[in-house]
């Protein structure tokens, strides 16, 4: 075989195995965060395969709430969009209410597109939108969400669109008997419903009945004065039928509700001997992993609890870090003015101070400095950018391992955000650890909580969680720390109140309930015999644990689970030397060394003899030349 056909088959061979660690790192790294959403709702899951196809080719409208599965604020919500849905599942011939997982990465492009920069944000969608939608909750509650949606619909009826529908717009006419004219054939009875101006209770009723075919429905707002005045209507909402031949009959309404307005015109209609029962439109399942969620009934005090191990993982920085790089920021379709410094701030403390265990800093040196020469970027272009000088400077991270020690008991628990906490206490201590020997021009006390503050504020992915760390940061005077200690003890502070906060939430793993940190049998001289805390300890503690000595870079099996801080700092530097001193190589990659080394070994041999051929040939040549002449 030729040589250089060798040469470029080992090339090929190692440029696709480089790749494959780290464009395939995707699929070895753990999923953070399944669908909070499955078939047994009546919401309909949206991917990147069918979001576009099926809101733009479709024949209702559409309202999505593009979530976040980690977002603790997202898990809140989930219920509320869950009876949402089930609240409208009889208008689907009309609106059609679906839900897409943007902490998916396959996911990750769409929601760019769609300029999704909050979480959870709400979209509407006319009948074959073909743009981003229109944000359309009034408040992240029920009937919130419902007034927005109505709000649309009614727009939409407006403007041409929607001309199907029952007609949900006010009457306006002011002749009593004006809808005589156009009633259809199978209508036996007309119903005006009364309202206030800013009322949606009478569209909401309209699209709750607009199935039953024998009957017709219409709003009238309280400045129809001719139409109140006729009926002598004094208070809002009143309900009043007619048969075909205009006899008016008001209905007492003892409970002014949606359901209570529902079920008077049901009974009334049965009183006719006119069926009420709709035909229901075909139930959509909703394609998605179905996640196991909480028996009913069961409280989270009943999950036994687990025993916390006091470690910090490697892993767990590095997963925080990538999801951060390659999901997070390049959700922003676009980065500049505040934003881009912000992230400017963000790569700077990293390229300083993150432990990239393998030692290639050239990675977020690099990054940091492209970044810093452009006066703005687009979220894919910054992503393009990571995966470039991942394959640059591979191997840039360890062996994919998954979370470790922010392992949830199920994948929408703890995860990124829990990394993310532990990525900046790590910032902080490595910050303090090299502040005396940094240059005075380039270095700030305060300058990993700046930019823990300008990372939140922009980029973290759930929109009530960043609210709150922007208030606690300005009533704990973040911006006033005077010294490097100061910033490590700040931050432990505000993570204890947001312990204290979320304590009992429904985000709360119940495996692993949130309290105040460090436990007494993780570090005993933390706190007084009266249980207050000894600000000087836990200072010592928090050294020691999120110090570059004090990094784990193992798995679970092999540390101990529950062991004093002091103790288990040398176990851990033992094993970090132990795991240093060592190649650190899979069986994967030896198996690579060995092909190269076999390959390179056949090239030589191949080189050789194709050299001793040729001069044997030069050399035979040359004789017959001789005995020619001879």
């Amino acid at each position: 075989m030729n040589p250089g056909v060798i040469l470029i088959i080992v090339y090929v061979i190692t440029n696709n195995y480089s790749e494959s660690k780290v464009i395939g790192s995707r699929d070895q790294l753990e999923e953070l965060g399944n669908s909070l959403y499955n078939a047994s709702d009546e919401v309909v899951v949206l991917d990147y395969m069918n979001l576009k196809s099926t809101i733009r080719n479709g024949k209702t409208a559409w309202i999505v709430e593009f979530y976040n599965s980690w977002c603790g604020y997202c898990q809140r919500f989930a219920p509320t969009w869950k009876e949402f849905a089930k609240g409208v599942v009889g208008w689907r011939d009309i609106v059609i209410v679906a839900a897409m997982d943007c902490s998916n990465e396959d996911n990750n492009p769409v929601c760019r597109e769609y300029e999704i920069m909050r979480y959870p944000t709400i979209r509407y969608f006319s009948i074959g939108d073909k743009g981003i939608g229109i944000d359309a909750e009034k408040s992240m509650t029920e009937e919130g969400v419902l007034r927005g949606m109505i709000e649309q619909l009614q727009r939409d009826q407006q403007e041409g669109r929607g001309g199907h529908w029952s007609n949900i717009a006010p009457y306006r006419s002011n002749n009593s008997e004006g809808w005589k004219r156009a009633l259809p054939v199978s209508v036996k009875f007309h119903f005006f419903l009364f309202e206030d101006k800013n009322s949606h209770l009478g569209s909401a009723v309209i699209l709750d009945l607009h199935n039953i075919t024998t009957l017709q429905i219409r709003r009238v707002t309280q400045d129809n004065e001719w139409l109140t005045k006729e009926f002598t209507v004094t208070s809002f909402p009143s309900l009043i039928a007619f048969n075909r031949t205009g006899s008016p009959v008001r209905l007492k309404l003892s409970e002014p509700t949606r359901a209570g307005i529902v079920k008077v015109i049901k009974k009334f209609l049965k009183t006719q001997g006119i069926s009420t029962e709709p035909d229901r439109p075909s139930p959509w399942e909703a394609q998605t992993f179905d996640e196991k969620n909480l028996p009913s009934g069961v409280k989270p005090s009943s999950f036994p609890k687990k025993p916390v191990a006091d470690i910090l993982y490697q892993a767990d920085l590095e997963n925080a870090l990538r999801y951060s790089l390659e999901r997070e920021i390049p959700l922003k379709k676009r980065i500049e003015g505040e934003q881009l410094e912000a992230l400017k701030a963000y790569l700077n403390v990293l390229k300083r101070y993150f432990p990239l265990n393998r030692g290639n800093s050239e990675f977020l040196i690099n990054l940091h400095s492209t970044v810093s020469d452009r006066p703005s970027i687009t979220g894919e272009n910054f992503k393009g950018l990571v995966t470039l000088y991942q394959q640059d400077f591979f191997p840039v991270f360890t062996e994919d391992r998954g979370w470790i020690g922010c392992s949830g008991s199920a994948s929408r628990f703890r995860g990124y955000p829990c990394g993310l906490w532990t990525l900046f206490h790590t910032l902080t201590v490595n910050h303090a650890e090299a502040f005396e020997g940094e240059d005075p021009r380039n270095r700030s006390e305060g300058m990993v909580l700046r930019a823990m503050h300008g990372y939140i504020k922009n980029f973290f992915g759930c929109a009530d969680c960043a609210d709150h760390f922007i208030e606690m940061a300005k009533k704990k005077d973040l911006f006033s720390v005077q010294t490097v200690d100061s910033a490590i003890l700040w931050l432990w502070s505000a993570h204890n109140e947001v312990n204290k906060r979320l304590s009992g939430d429904v985000t709360e793993d119940p495996e692993f309930p949130k309290v105040q940190y460090p436990r007494k049998e993780h570090c005993e001289a933390c706190r007084t015999s009266d249980g207050a805390w000894t600000s000087e300890e836990v200072l010592i503690y928090l050294k020691e644990k999120y110090g570059r000595s004090g990094i784990h870079y193992g798995s679970r099996e092999n540390s101990e689970i529950v062991r004093p801080r002091r103790e288990h700092i040398t176990v851990s530097l033992d094993r970090t030397v132990q795991t240093k001193a060592g190649w650190d190589f899979t069986v994967f990659d030896i198996s690579i060394l060995v092909v190269l080394y076999v390959a390179s070994a056949a090239i030589l041999v191949l080189v050789c003899v194709q050299f001793a051929v040729k001069k044997s040939m030069k050399k035979r040549t040359f004789i017959q030349t001789l005995f020619r002449r001879a």
